[in-house]
């Protein structure tokens, strides 16, 4: 019996959990199967995949755009970057081959994916002065770890400040940088040429 065609050609499309389970098992050197379960849908697909020992991952499918792995390749470098700038960003994991994304194949066409590690936290409170010291203290932080990425390749646009913070506004803030409010950052230094900015303790 033939394959049948289809009337509509698919703008998008949704997997089943289960395959995302199994596209992750295959693809990342994790300790055992995954379970997932979706966070969110739309421009990107988003799920929250716990691991055989409890780790907690965030996986994300991204919608097919024209610029698609150009994107997700800066992206994922310059998260990464970041982590290993000290900056408390949701890193990639990378994939068996070392990659930081991978690509699969949906009826669309092909779909970039990536495995980020779970910022445990909350939705920082725009009130609280504790968090807007934190949020002050992050952003010097990624200031000052910007100013030495170094991209592979020309990106057309800029890096969206949503990637600087998790993949889902439920990792939106780090709890292990939620500072008391009487120490933390108050202000910010900015000298020399550059303007860098400095978080200075009370």
């Amino acid at each position: 019996m033939g394959c049948r065609m289809l009337d509509f050609d698919p703008l998008y499309s949704t997997p089943q959990v289960a395959a995302i389970e199994q596209f992750i098992d295959q693809h990342y050197p994790l300790a055992g199967p995954v379970s997932c379960r979706m966070l969110q849908s739309g421009l990107n697909d988003v799920y929250l995949a716990l691991g055989s020992n409890g780790e907690r991952y965030v996986f994300r499918l991204s919608h097919r755009r024209a610029r698609g792995p150009a994107d997700v390749k800066t992206e994922t470098a310059f998260l990464t970057h970041l982590a290993q700038s000290g900056v408390p960003v949701a890193a990639a994991v990378p994939t068996r081959e070392g990659s930081l994304f991978v690509q699969g194949q949906a009826p669309e066409g092909a779909r970039q994916a990536v495995l980020f590690r779970a910022i445990e936290g909350r939705k920082p409170d725009t009130t609280d002065a504790g968090d807007a010291r934190a949020n002050g203290k992050t952003l010097a932080l990624m200031h000052n770890a910007a100013e030495t990425f170094q991209p592979t390749e020309r990106s057309i646009g800029l890096i969206s400040n949503t990637c600087c913070i998790g993949p889902s506004p439920e990792y939106a803030i780090a709890a292990s940088w939620k500072t008391p409010r009487s120490a933390a950052i108050s202000k910010t230094s900015l000298r020399g040429p550059q303007r860098r900015l400095k978080p200075s303790p009370i």
